[in-house]
């Protein structure tokens, strides 16, 4: 499991919805999990061909075991481990996609700020509390029927996905984006990377009741009923 970027220390984040009708689901710990396929896939503002790709471009490259910063961006590029000894191993003109083919995702946001998320990801809103408790309760649940190898949950870098030679990114790579048209969406993700007899994958709504207690409707002006009438 790992956490990255702080997210440990937050006391809450947002999850924008589209529809009115989803968020009485969520609201009783339903939760919509989509998948890096389906964000490839998607129209509109949301869409990214290069969901959790890391794109390696080697001009020329030679991995000398003795020099760590190459031994680092060697095993970034995903080919096999550098052993200890290897002295004289080059790559030229070739370029590896270090990324992976599909995991499950909760797409959140740091910031409560509808006018930037209306267009994206939708005009209704909850705020999530305690986002690290949310994450472990979501991954006991996702584990109960899935075989979780790896789960993850950290604010996304806005650095591009694209690297050169020697230059790595050490960040998980469903947590990088492209810089431009992206970054104002402040995306917190939760990433689950399951086993292949799981493939392929589909988003689903997880039941998590446990969940819900952190769930809580923001009011924003298209909610046709107050929170406080909304019955789960």
């Amino acid at each position: 499991m790992q956490c990255e970027n702080d997210v440990r220390d937050m006391s809450e984040i947002f999850r924008f919805l589209r529809l009115e009708e989803h968020v009485a689901p969520i609201l009783r710990g339903s939760v919509w999990i989509t998948t890096l396929e389906s964000c490839r896939q998607q129209e509109g503002e949301r869409r990214d061909e290069n969901e959790g790709r890391l794109i390696h471009n080697i001009g020329h490259f030679t991995v000398d075991s003795s020099d760590p910063a190459s031994i680092e961006a060697y095993q970034q590029t995903g080919i096999f481990t550098a052993q200890p000894g290897i002295t004289d191993v080059s790559f030229s003109n070739v370029t590896f996609d270090g990324g992976i083919s599909n995991a499950y995702i909760l797409c959140l946001t740091e910031h409560y700020r509808p006018d930037f998320m209306e267009a994206g990801f939708g005009r209704f809103c909850i705020r999530v509390r305690n986002p690290m408790q949310v994450f472990l309760r979501i991954t006991r649940r996702m584990a109960m029927i899935h075989e979780v190898r790896d789960a993850i949950i950290g604010r996304v870098r806005y650095e591009g996905r694209e690297v050169t030679d020697y230059e790595t990114r050490n960040v998980p790579p469903p947590l990088l984006k492209p810089i431009d048209g992206y970054t104002h969406q402040q995306e917190i993700r939760m990433v689950w990377i399951v086993g292949r007899q799981s493939y392929p994958l589909k988003p689903f709504p997880l039941e998590c009741p446990e969940a819900a207690t952190y769930f809580q409707e923001v009011p924003t002006a298209y909610s046709s009923t107050p929170p406080f009438m909304r019955r789960p």
